[in-house]
C-alpha cells in the first residue's frame, strides 16, 4: 500500500480486523514482516510546512506499538506487549506500587505561537488505520 499523500511514506498497510483489545490483523504479509518485528498503528494529521512554505510531509501520531506474532503471505497478526507484575516473596505487589507514566517535562514556550494539531480518535485503534514498521528494541 503506497498512499503517501494520506498516510506518509512509511505506510505498509492497514488494520483490517480487531480481534480484541490486545490483538489485531493487518494486511501486510511475510514479504515485509517477520515474527518478532514491531509495527506501529498510527493516524495522520496536518501537512507540516517549513518556514518557507515547503511541504515536509504529514504529521504522524502513533496510536499503538505491537509485536508481530504470526505472518502469512497476505496478512500478519499483531499483539500488544505482555504486562508482568513483579512479585515479592511470591506475593504480587499492589498496582499502586508499579511504575506508572505520568507525563513529560515542560519546556518554556511562547504560548502565542502554539498551534495544536487536532486529530479525531487519536488514541483509539480502528479498522482502516495505517500501519508502519517500528524499531526493534535490543
Amino acid at each position: 500500500m503506497k498512499d503517501t499523500k494520506n498516510y506518509g511514506p512509511d505506510c505498509l498497510g492497514q488494520v483490517i480486523r480487531i480481534i480484541d483489545d490486545t490483538e489485531i490483523i493487518i494486511n501486510v504479509g511475510s514479504f515485509y514482516l517477520t515474527v518478532g518485528d514491531k509495527v506501529i498503528v498510527y493516524t495522520t494529521g496536518d501537512t507540516i510546512k517549513d518556514l518557507d512554505g515547503t511541504d515536509l510531509g504529514v504529521y504522524e501520531y502513533d496510536k499503538a506499538t505491537l509485536n508481530v506474532i504470526t505472518t502469512t503471505d497476505n496478512y500478519s497478526i499483531c499483539k500488544t506487549d505482555a504486562i508482568y507484575q513483579k512479585a515479592s516473596f511470591g506475593i504480587p505487589q499492589p498496582i499502586t506500587e508499579q511504575k506508572m507514566f505520568t507525563g513529560y517535562a515542560h519546556i518554556s514556550i511562547d504560548k502565542g505561537q502554539v498551534e495544536p494539531i487536532n486529530i479525531e480518535n487519536k488514541n483509539t485503534v480502528q479498522i482502516g488505520d495505517p500501519v508502519k514498521k517500528g524499531v526493534k528494541k535490543g
